[in-house]
């Protein structure tokens, strides 16, 4: 499986043009370098974004007629399971904390987004989230986050599927897939 840290600090399949982003050595990078006799890394690679999905989501924002077809959803559905680079959900979920990224802040994105998906509304919305997710580099109160994902959601494909469910499904599943893998 090959993948990449998208811009809001998400891991997912690799698809987009790869960048070099500073990165500031921690603890841990100090003492691999000394042991391995390396020098420090301090650039993450962080893919510009995937533009299967920010198509994706240009063509929702446009509202036009396909848009709202059925040709449409089916292409959400298929840029959504290639997007997460893997059929397993929780091994998807679990990834994020191999992120130099994934903050508490994260992982509240992501519960928050399974709470959606089994029908609770959300607290904040996408635009609210896209804003306050960024490259911000995990502290040692973020390390290995713990978040609990319902053994109801094993595969990707369940997952979009049960948010297709919902009243708001498609359109949050769009925006959701923009803020993990897209450039917003």
């Amino acid at each position: 499986m090959n993948v990449t840290i998208y811009p809001k600090g998400f891991i997912g399949n690799s698809e987009g043009l790869i960048l070099e982003v500073p990165k500031e050595p921690d603890t841990q990078d100090f003492i691999n370098a000394a042991r391995l006799n390396k020098q420090i890394e301090t650039y993450n690679n962080v893919t510009a974004s995937n533009k299967a999905v920010n198509d994706l989501f240009i063509t929702y924002q446009s509202a036009n007629e396909f848009s709202k077809s059925f040709e449409f959803r089916e292409q959400v559905i298929t840029v959504a399971l290639r997007a997460f680079g893997t059929s397993d959900f929780n091994e998807w979920c679990q990834m994020q904390n191999e992120s130099p990224y994934f903050t508490a802040l994260h992982a509240k994105f992501i519960s928050e987004t399974l709470d959606f998906i089994r029908g609770v509304p959300r607290q904040t919305s996408l635009l609210t989230w896209a804003s306050l997710l960024d490259l911000t580099h995990k502290v040692n109160t973020d390390k290995n986050i713990e978040f609990t994902v319902n053994e109801y959601f094993e595969k990707v494909s369940d997952v979009v599927q049960s948010w297709f469910t919902n009243e708001t499904g498609v359109s949050d599943l769009v925006g959701t897939l923009n803020i993990l893998f897209g450039n917003q």
